[in-house]
């Protein structure tokens, strides 16, 4: 019971987590009534209620990149699995608490860049109509590519909820799993989860400089982050999953979508940490 009980809590703060720094980056105060806007008082041009602000622009965004560096840095360590396999051994973490552990440390992360970051208020441009439709549009759609996706990988098990309420004590052996499944995005791109955040971080009428050096710290932490994620999981599939890296481009959709070869692929495997050990 407990188990469940952690995982729970593990997802709610990082769902809360993810919706507070949705909110934070488009700016939510500026687009609601005064009245509307006092419940959630943060935005990423003002400074939150608990954010000291001093120093000049460059020392806020120095800042700014290290708050960052924590939340990048936590993501790609607590996802190898020689770190996983030290959180069972050294600190006794169970499989089935494992993603769990991660999602509630991955959730305090970004919730530490919310509640800490440094406004950088100046407009780098500002995008009048009918134009700034179709970049809140665009932004729209990458929301879109990012639910669809996290869907078609389970989402429950991207967030360990799966996991926990099985309660699985031990990693099943490698390559157990009936192996490769491409559907929904991943059939046209390796990482659309990673395509539709920057869609969404980059798509607005109006940039400022806060929500630009986000965008591009979340762009560097995407490039970090792809050759790791995928050396896991060629090492998990296989030659399947390097065909398919051959095939698929990594954040730009091909035009045709890509289909798993006889003796490739079977039945949906077990998802991964930040994308899937299946694809799709």
């Amino acid at each position: 019971m407990l188990r469940q009980i952690f995982a729970m809590v593990a997802w709610g703060w990082a769902a809360c987590a993810m919706v507070a720094m949705s909110c934070w980056v488009v700016d939510l105060p500026a687009l609601l009534p005064h009245s509307l806007s006092t419940l959630l008082p943060l935005s990423i041009n003002a400074p939150s209620p608990i954010a000291r602000v001093g120093g000049t622009a460059w020392q806020a965004a120095a800042w700014d990149c290290c708050l960052f560096l924590g939340l990048a840095a936590q993501h790609n360590i607590m996802a190898r699995r020689r770190v996983k396999q030290a959180m069972r051994r050294v600190a006794g973490v169970p499989y089935c608490l494992e993603r769990s552990v991660f999602v509630l440390a991955a959730g305090v992360a970004l919730a530490a860049v919310v509640l800490l970051w440094q406004p950088l208020p100046l407009t780098v441009w500002q995008v009048p109509a009918p134009w700034s439709y179709a970049l809140t549009a665009l932004a729209l759609a990458g929301f879109g590519i990012i639910y669809s996706s996290a869907s078609a990988i389970e989402s429950a098990d991207l967030l360990g909820l799966q996991r926990a309420f099985a309660g699985a004590q031990e990693e099943p052996a490698r390559h157990e799993g009936p192996g490769l499944v491409v559907k929904s995005w991943y059939q046209y791109v390796r990482h659309p989860i990673y395509l539709g955040y920057l869609l969404f971080l980059f798509s607005t009428p109006h940039m400022s400089a806060g929500r630009l050096l986000y965008a591009s710290l979340n762009l560097a932490f995407v490039l970090w982050s792809l050759p790791l994620e995928e050396g896991d999981i060629a090492e998990e599939l296989g030659k399947p999953y390097e065909a398919y890296c051959h095939a698929v481009p990594a954040l730009i959709p091909a035009l045709r979508p890509y289909t798993v070869r006889h003796g490739q692929g079977g039945a949906e495997g077990p998802s991964g940490d930040a994308q899937a050990k299946k694809v799709g």
